[in-house]
């Protein structure tokens, strides 16, 4: 919620800090995925401005991904996906669901998430899993964000949807990150070479 604010109220200040953080860690692969409601051309604008155009990584749509390494050697590090539909004179604005695929989103009840394709293209490589729970009303629960962003969790789910799918999932979306092990799951999951491995324990998954 405090990033979509920033993002919002001052995305030039937001990605000028983002610019200087990827300037000190240098090792890091950034992605960016933007809910569009400004023209195209105000987004170019702040990453021109901020410096972080010159990072961004521009992929063929059904081309071979680049590694992690390869991004990160050639400086072509960020990459910036966007809810919205493509415009070739914005290649680098990849449309997320023509680029990868996503899960369903905002159920009402942990035992209602699956692993199923919601939107997007399958085929894709890239992938979300989405994994957070709404109100009645529509919106984020944070009351139950502990409950699916558990270790356990969260880390049965993603094993369980690497194992329907043959990959893990690029991306792992949860809400209210910092209630529950959101950053631990992660860990683990790149940790792990097979959803059949032994599963790292929590403990071993805390950031230095």
């Amino acid at each position: 919620m405090a990033l979509a604010f920033w993002v919002a109220k001052m995305p030039f200040e937001l990605l000028s800090i983002i610019h200087d953080k990827m300037n000190s860690s240098t090792r890091d692969v950034v992605t960016l995925l933007f809910e569009v409601h400004v023209p195209y051309s105000h987004i170019a604008y702040i990453l021109n401005k901020s410096g972080l155009i010159d990072k961004v990584h521009t992929q063929t749509l059904n081309e071979e991904w680049p590694t992690l390494s390869s991004m990160i050697d050639s400086q072509r590090n960020l990459v910036v996906f966007i809810e919205g539909s493509s415009d070739s004179n914005y290649p680098y604005l990849h449309n997320f669901v023509e680029h990868g695929w996503t899960t369903n989103y905002a159920e009402k009840n942990p035992e209602d998430m699956t692993c199923d394709v919601h939107r997007g293209d399958a085929n894709q490589p890239v992938w979300h899993m989405n994994n957070w729970l709404s109100v009645e009303r529509g919106t984020s629960d944070w009351t139950r964000a502990h409950i699916v962003n558990d270790y356990d969790f969260l880390l049965d789910r993603s094993l369980e949807c690497w194992e329907a799918h043959g990959t893990k999932p690029t991306f792992v979306a949860v809400d209210w990150w910092s209630d529950g092990d959101a950053v631990n799951v992660t860990i683990a999951l790149n940790q792990m070479d097979h959803w059949t491995d032994q599963r790292p324990l929590r403990a071993a998954t805390d950031s230095k």
